[in-house]
């Protein structure tokens, strides 16, 4: 099993530092988001974005309007800035986007990549499936990387490189695809925000601690991941896209 997802990569002819001041801001996102579906954000909480930190994020797509809530898991100035989309009733559930910047000659790689909260198996035709989301996601993170370059005002992006994959610096923060799903009774540890009662004896066993959140502390909310992914009709609006 594998979790969908991609990435796309290019070099900026701008200092690491730079593109770190701009793609880390959240409010700046509006501006460079290719989907265009990103209308306003706004920083939750006192003080500077940092790991754990959140912001709420305006959407807009074919005519629908929606919030989604967002949490920083990954917060490693200049060089990398990950974070967990979900929606305010719902805020563990969802996709991770990211930024990893890496200093080249002559400018950055910017690699900007989506992990979705679907896994399949990696033989055909899933193989293919997956593949084939991935290319639909990676053609709207492509302009995003144009943008950056505009907003800093330096020439066009060069030597771009996509990748119908997870990137394995967010699918690595994510349950292991195929593993024990957390029990309702460890949901209220998981995350707060998600617990419910439990249904059936046998679920109201607790276990001793959640191997989601020892496993993957990083993630702050260690709520498991579905591997069986929607109808396929539904997998083109499967993620709040950037």
């Amino acid at each position: 099993m594998r979790y969908i997802g991609a990435s796309v990569s290019a070099v900026v002819a701008a200092p690491v530092e730079a593109v770190w001041e701009l793609v880390s801001d959240p409010t700046r996102h509006p501006e460079m988001a290719g989907s265009g579906e990103v209308q306003q954000i706004e920083i939750l909480g006192p003080g500077p974005l940092r790991q754990g930190g959140l912001f709420q994020s305006q959407q807009h797509t074919r005519g629908i309007s929606y919030l989604t809530q967002n949490r920083v898991v990954i917060w490693e100035p200049p060089y990398c800035f990950a974070w967990r989309v979900g929606v305010p009733q719902a805020p563990g559930v969802a996709q991770i986007w990211s930024f990893a910047l890496q200093p080249e000659a002559g400018g950055t790689r910017i690699e900007n990549g989506v992990t979705l909260p679907y896994a399949l198996p990696t033989f055909w035709p899933f193989s293919r499936i997956a593949a084939m989301v991935g290319a639909q996601e990676a053609a709207v993170i492509a302009p995003t990387i144009e943008n950056i370059a505009d907003i800093l005002a330096v020439p066009r992006p060069t030597d771009f490189v996509e990748r119908p994959l997870a990137p394995s610096l967010t699918a690595g923060l994510l349950p292991a695809p195929g593993s024990r799903r957390c029990s309702g009774s460890c949901l209220a540890h998981c995350s707060p925000h998600l617990a419910r009662p439990c249904g059936g004896q046998k679920r109201r066993r607790a276990r001793k601690g959640c191997p989601c959140v020892s496993t993957h502390p990083r993630i702050y909310s260690g709520m498991p991941i579905t591997v069986a992914p929607p109808p396929l009709a539904r997998w083109g609006r499967a993620s709040a896209r950037r």
